[in-house]
């Protein structure tokens, strides 16, 4: 007499048996950041505004993802040349400006 073998246990109501794994992604606005404070030389004050403003709107984005986004990175580092760039138009303007008035 031979035994046979019992049948695999069925799985719980509701499992599944394979979850496919949800890859972050990288997000807009932290791309546009960088690429903004990158060609802030280019775009002058407007172009810093914009970059540290989108840099923000990522980093607000990123922390609400939980996890599904990542560009952390890009977008302070947006926020940082950003920055520099308004910094550099203030002080360009403000040597052209005093350049203006010491020809007056």
């Amino acid at each position: 007499m031979t035994s046979t073998p019992a049948p695999p246990p069925v799985p719980p109501a509701g499992w599944a048996p394979y979850q496919p794994v949800r890859r972050a992604t990288t997000n807009g606005f932290a791309v546009a950041a960088l690429v903004l404070g990158i060609a802030v030389l280019c775009t002058g004050i407007f172009g810093g505004i914009l970059a540290v403003v989108f840099g923000n709107i990522a980093l607000g984005r990123i922390d609400a993802a939980q996890g599904a986004e990542k560009g952390r990175g890009l977008a302070v580092t947006g926020i940082v040349f950003g920055w520099i760039g308004i910094g550099l138009t203030a002080i360009v303007a403000a040597a052209w400006l005093a350049y203006g008035i010491s020809n007056l």
